[in-house]
């Protein structure tokens, strides 16, 4: 008897890969494991200034082959840098106002590069 014949005879589901190519998300928010995990209010209002408040993200600590990474607020940043924007770990970015600013600055340049014709 062929094995998938035998499984359905029984009734078994087939094992399949929790994420496929269709589920992958396409946008990604890298956080520490560790540290504070941002709130969706937060990351959203962010998100809004950016004019992506459309979007659907993920929030992880590790890039995912092919998913763009919007944010990332790790300790340790792997390159190359191909986030969109860049910030402390949300603990640091919480307590200190120099991680801000230079989180405004970063969402600031964004949007000129984004407004700016080709």
């Amino acid at each position: 008897m062929e094995k998938n014949a035998y499984l359905d005879a029984m009734e078994i589901s087939r094992w399949q890969l929790a994420t496929s190519a269709s589920q992958q998300p396409e946008f990604l928010i890298l956080h520490d494991d560790d540290d504070t995990p941002p709130s969706a209010e937060f990351i959203e209002q962010i998100l809004s200034l950016m004019d992506l408040s459309e979007i659907e993200y993920h929030l992880t600590e590790k890039p995912l082959k092919g998913a763009k990474i919007v944010w990332d607020m790790r300790s340790r940043k792997t390159r190359p840098h191909i986030a969109w924007i860049e910030s402390q770990p949300m603990k640091q970015l919480l307590n200190g106002s120099s991680g801000k600013r230079q989180l405004w600055q970063q969402i600031c340049d964004h949007l000129k590069e984004k407004n700016t014709p080709s």
